[in-house]
């Protein structure tokens, strides 16, 4: 069959302009992925997300120059199992993590930055919380996984951290890279670097010491002492808000260094007494009386500080935490600017889970501040960006539900490779349609009980095994799920198919749960970061 020259002219055309575009593509795949995990921040305190709470000009950068997920959830309100799916794709109960403090080993599987690593990318990781250590098993695939912490905090703040990310990118910016950030700020404890001392300790009346409790720092404080009496005067500098019958210090894990002639009397300081730690609490003030026989002695006091927040100090905490975090992100971003590095790079910025902020009382009552024990919206909700210059299809706002488990396969798909085989999520920018739900989990010991959730919007079914307690919410009209609506539809046969089907899922995974054995060093950890009381 003969062709006319013209519909030939055409053909070829249309052939020269299809492996051009291809062939552009592939000259703009991103030579740097840039990660960023925001932990503990819950979607509704990025401005982008909702302008009434956070500010946060500088995350809202990216997603006016790229992708926002308004709807996108995390499957575990736990650090690190949660970056552990977010790395591999995987739910935790696949992945066989369940708590901060367990020692993780992938069998088999590929994460993330192995990737990366293999087709010739240099890769690096920062990271800001102790439970995401090397040797709890999120290293794989990392030339360097920076994660050394301050000996009294097992936490760094954002600038912190970008004080060695940036010269790390400086270094490396003349080669294809992938680095992991990781900032904790929002996290427990919400303490930004600017606050200034609320405890001051005295001396026979010098002061001999001021730190800020607030930031659960370890304090460690010498004293020299004169024969005879001697007085010790804690002093909190900014006491409980409307009530003086508030304890408002705590000196946890509190130990007393000195000889045995030395005899020590307390006036307003409260004692409690847990296993082998001792708390000492004090109201506004506190006073420690030694008798020294000796011209001279030393009497040393280790503690952990902790300063009692009311709700409101804590809300108004978190969000200044969110907004110092942002400008350290306006910072990161300035750099890469400098570098000329910006519009050559993916950058993803996610939430690991978000946080109660007082919305849910614990079995004692008082308003919940945290993120382990429940899987609510506020617990779960969280912000995912994808920041790609070179697509000129831009500044969108998809409503379709994402889930953590999809940043990989997005990730993968955008730098033109295959999506593994034991993935579970889905490439977000090929995706043909929304999954049909999202089972979310949380486990004991860190959560008071093991916990396992259905979303399928507008529907969100909150099932508790060991109380056999099943929860309802309709996201439509009831978006903070203040009211549960299941012992009204509990009849409903659409509400029974999702009961069995959520009890049957949770069956399966608790048979097949391995015990979780966390060391002592762990455990200490944990505390001092508020994931174990």
């Amino acid at each position: 069959m003969t062709y006319p020259s013209w519909f030939k002219t055409i053909i070829f055309l249309i052939l020269s302009l299809f492996f051009y575009r291809c062939s552009g593509e592939k000259e703009i795949k991103p030579k740097y992925l840039i990660l960023i995990t925001l932990d503990t921040h819950r979607a509704d305190h990025v401005s982008a997300y909702n302008p009434e709470r956070s500010k946060t000009p500088n995350i809202d950068f990216f997603s006016t120059k790229g992708f926002l997920f308004e709807n996108c959830y995390s499957v575990i309100p736990i650090t690190a199992p949660a970056h552990a799916s977010l790395f591999y794709s995987m739910p935790p109960h696949l992945l066989g993590l369940y708590n901060n403090g367990q020692v993780f080993l992938p069998e088999k599987k590929s994460s993330l930055a192995e990737l990366f690593r293999k087709k010739g990318f240099r890769t690096a990781a920062f990271v800001s919380l102790g439970v995401l250590q090397s040797h709890f098993g999120l290293h794989h695939g990392f030339d360097l996984y920076d994660d050394t912490m301050p000996f009294h905090r097992w936490y760094l703040h954002a600038h912190e951290i970008n004080e060695k990310v940036l010269p790390w990118i400086e270094k490396n910016r003349d080669h294809d890279f992938f680095i992991w950030i990781h900032y904790s700020d929002p996290h427990d404890p919400y303490a930004p670097p600017s606050l200034p001392p609320d405890l001051r300790i005295d001396l026979n009346g010098q002061t001999v010491h001021q730190v800020c409790l607030q930031k659960y720092e370890r304090l460690s404080v010498k004293f020299g002492l004169k024969q005879g009496m001697n007085r010790i005067c804690f002093t909190v500098l900014n006491p409980y808000p409307g009530s003086q019958d508030r304890y408002r210090a705590a000196l946890n894990e509190i130990e007393f260094v000195h000889p045995e002639n030395l005899k020590l009397s307390f006036k307003d300081i409260h004692f409690v007494q847990r296993e082998d730690k001792r708390s000492a609490l004090i109201k506004k003030n506190g006073t420690i009386l030694v008798e020294c026989p000796e011209k001279e002695a030393e009497l040393i006091i280790n503690a952990r500080g902790n300063l009692n927040l009311s709700p409101s100090e804590k809300t108004r905490a978190y969000r200044q935490e969110v907004e110092y975090m942002d400008q350290q992100i306006g910072q990161l971003t300035m750099k890469l600017e400098e570098l000329d590095l910006l519009e050559k790079c993916l950058i993803v910025l996610l939430g690991d889970h978000g946080e109660g902020l007082g919305e849910n009382k614990t079995r004692f009552g008082d308003r919940y501040f945290g993120h382990i024990h429940f899987l609510y919206g506020a617990y779960t909700r969280v912000p995912l960006i994808f920041y790609d210059p070179s697509l000129e299809d831009r500044d969108h706002r998809i409503s379709e539900t994402a889930t953590i488990l999809d940043v990989a396969p997005t990730i993968l798909g955008r730098m033109g490779w295959k999506k593994r085989s034991y993935y579970q999520g889905r490439d977000l920018f090929r995706a043909k349609k929304t999954p049909e739900m999202i089972l979310e989990e949380t486990y004991s010991p860190e959560a008071i009980h093991d916990r396992f959730g259905i979303l399928q919007h507008p529907l969100h079914m909150v099932y508790t095994p060991e109380t056999q307690k099943f929860e309802l919410y309709d996201l439509d009209s009831d978006p903070d799920e203040t009211q549960d609506v299941y012992p009204a539809n509990a009849d409903s046969g659409n509400i029974k198919i999702l009961q069995d089907m959520l009890r049957k899922k949770a069956t399966e995974i608790l048979e097949r749960k391995k015990e979780v054995k966390i060391d002592k060093e762990s455990l200490e950890m944990l505390r001092a970061l508020g994931y174990i009381k």
